[in-house]
């Protein structure tokens, strides 16, 4: 991967309805095999309940050794989340 060695940033716009577990931007940097190396899913900052389109951003670590990126949005429990410019 071509951003091993560098702190990537994920951003974009968040919007939500009636969310009453959470959600949140998510990004995962995986080595060929083992647990993550990187992880963040704003379990701890979570975005809950109705919500206009705000900003939100989330950076991780690339340790030399990841072989993969996974990112996205992720909306645990009920309700619903609009993802934009990310």
């Amino acid at each position: 991967s071509s951003y091993r060695g560098y702190r990537i940033r994920l951003e974009g716009f968040v919007r939500t309805r009636a969310v009453t577990g959470w959600a949140g931007l998510w990004v995962r940097v995986d080595p060929k095999e083992g647990p993550p190396l990187s992880f963040d899913n704003m379990q701890d900052r979570p975005i809950q309940g109705d919500t206009e389109w705000k900003p939100y951003r989330i950076e991780v670590d690339v340790p030399m050794e990841a072989e993969e990126i996974h990112l996205g949005g992720l909306l645990m429990g009920p309700g619903q989340i609009w993802l934009d410019e990310l």
